[in-house]
């Protein structure tokens, strides 16, 4: 969910119209003024990624705790043939100057933050990979909690290592603020501008920090993750299709490891759902907030889950994701991913299917 003074900028717009058809410079003066405000918002705005409470049903996420195996075999992903993609800019987006904002930003979030939080800091870093620093800032968190966010936090960072060879030597550093109770959340989260009424997460990009509200172990940890994949993806990828961006934190979210093997659990009764067909999800980007959110979010884990299970589907997600993160400031469109899921994956719709069928059969 981005947020960027929208409302204001098409009330100024249309205020003007009747104006505007009386005296036509004033047309063109209300067009200059609106694209100067509107780069004003994006320059200063916070994008928002809301990981939103059960309670809502019609835009709740999924809990996903039936263990799944997850194939943790994933080979490079030069080994494929690369589709032809235009990304719509011949330059390179630098992030140096957007990352400089972030540390200010950050630095005045921590200031506002009350003398009773308490702060740790966890490092995760291999050769191959990127290094994330992973600041907590709490009053209320199990010493249980926190391991278990360290630990699957570095389940993440290793599968990204593998997924996006090409993030090494960058850094992501993720400030998480866990606020004890639900009163404190709307406090500190409707500060910046945010309503957090249907929420227990939200990843503020401006200052790559996110708040969590805290309600037991099992919640704060998985909401805790879904929120530090937003980061991750923000500054590994760049600009992610919501679909991308919300399964990748779905699926990541639920990662355990369980007799050596690394799963994503997932609960029976989410199997249930009917998944959308991977080009309605491909196309769904202005949809995220208008229609079945539930069904979206499940759409998203359950393709991504295929792909990852999937040896040849774990190879078109690493391509996928290469291709994504070769241009931070543009996605790849609809079509664009469809032909390079086709190319790299003939048959990957039918085996979707078929994968699907035999997660029903398990869940009867």
């Amino acid at each position: 969910m981005c947020r960027f003074g929208d409302k204001f900028v098409v009330s100024l717009s249309f205020r003007f119209v009747p104006l505007a058809k009386k005296r036509p410079h004033w047309l063109v003066y209300c067009a200059v003024v609106s694209i100067a405000l509107l780069s004003i918002f994006i320059s200063n705005g916070e994008f928002v990624s809301v990981y939103l409470t059960p309670a809502e049903s019609s835009k709740q996420t999924i809990e996903l705790h039936r263990n799944v195996v997850v194939k943790p075999e994933l080979t490079q992903a030069t080994a494929l043939n690369k589709h032809p993609v235009s990304h719509g800019a011949d330059h390179y987006c630098n992030m140096d100057g957007f990352i400089k904002k972030q540390q200010q930003r950050a630095k005045h979030l921590q200031s506002m933050l009350s003398a009773e939080f308490k702060q740790t800091q966890h490092v995760f870093s291999v050769n191959s990979g990127p290094t994330v620093i992973l600041s907590v800032y709490y009053t209320q968190l199990s010493e249980l909690a926190l391991d278990m966010i360290i630990e699957r936090l570095s389940m993440v960072h290793d599968m990204y290592s593998q997924l996006l060879p090409n993030s090494q030597g960058k850094t992501v550093t993720l400030n998480l603020i866990v606020l004890s109770d639900r009163t404190q959340y709307e406090d500190y989260t409707s500060r910046y501008g945010f309503d957090p009424r249907t929420s227990q997460g939200v990843f503020f990009h401006g200052s790559n920090s996110a708040f969590v509200e805290f309600k037991n172990d099992k919640q704060v940890i998985k909401t805790a993750i879904h929120e530090a994949i937003h980061a991750m993806n923000l500054r590994l990828i760049g600009l992610t299709p919501r679909w991308l961006n919300e399964g990748m934190a779905q699926l990541f979210s639920s990662i355990e490891m369980q007799n050596g093997e690394l799963v994503f659990a997932v609960e029976k009764k989410a199997l249930s759902l009917e998944s959308h067909d991977i080009y309605s999800l491909l196309a769904s980007e202005s949809q995220w907030e208008s229609i079945d959110t539930n069904k979206l979010y499940y759409s998203g884990w359950s393709w991504l889950r295929f792909m990852m299970g999937d040896e040849q589907g774990a190879k078109t997600m690493a391509h996928l994701l290469r291709l994504e993160s070769s241009n931070p400031c543009n996605v790849l469109s609809a079509d664009e991913t469809y032909q390079l899921l086709q190319g790299a994956f003939p048959t990957f719709e039918q085996a979707f299917y078929d994968w699907q069928q035999r997660l029903d059969r398990s869940a009867q």
